[in-house]
């Protein structure tokens, strides 16, 4: 899961649906994200949320499908006073932060269904959600992956690996403490 292939750097085509090859891998990639480019709305059926019921403050949303990275994620994040909801696809990710409003996404670049980018550019362009601070995982660190997740809207990127003490440092710094 460290490694990034080469699906980060395609043209994101906006009105196209998302296409995943057999393994469920999302195969679209924002290459880039215009200011002027709108996300895509939510779908007629899907409920609003403008009451949705808002998370507690520590609630962090770990975004990851290697399931040791994520066993570790909410481990150390719970054992620094954090609540945490992990699940495993960017579908999953995108349906739960609207529903819940965590303090805090931590997301990683390439999951399932729907990839990191296109969650992180779907919660921040809208008004409803562009509050909540995400954070980035990636394996690739060069500077044009960056730049696609900061056109994404993401407040931060760490690179894997990475120190866990590191990333809870850059949580607290995002999340506001009681």
């Amino acid at each position: 899961m460290a490694g990034v292939n080469s699906q980060e750097n395609q043209e994101f085509a906006e009105d196209e649906p998302v296409q995943e090859d057999e393994d469920g891998q999302d195969t679209d990639s924002p290459e880039d994200f215009p200011e002027s480019q709108s996300p895509a709305p939510e779908s007629e059926s899907e409920e609003k949320t403008d009451d949705a019921p808002v998370a507690p403050d520590k609630v962090i949303l770990v975004v990851e499908d290697d399931l040791d990275t994520a066993d570790s994620l909410k481990v150390k994040l719970e054992s620094n006073g954090f609540d945490v909801l992990a699940v495993f696809d960017g579908l999953q990710a995108l349906e739960t932060a609207r529903k819940i409003r965590p303090a805090l996404v931590i997301l990683d670049v390439m999951v399932p269904g729907l990839m990191g980018y296109h969650v992180c550019r779907l919660l921040k362009f809208d008004e409803r959600y562009r509050k909540i601070p995400i954070i980035m995982l990636t394996g690739k660190g060069d500077r044009e992956s960056r730049e696609i997740g900061t056109r994404a809207g993401a407040d931060m990127f760490m690179t894997k690996p990475f120190e866990m003490d590191d990333l809870v440092k850059e949580v607290k710094k995002l999340v506001v403490q009681d």
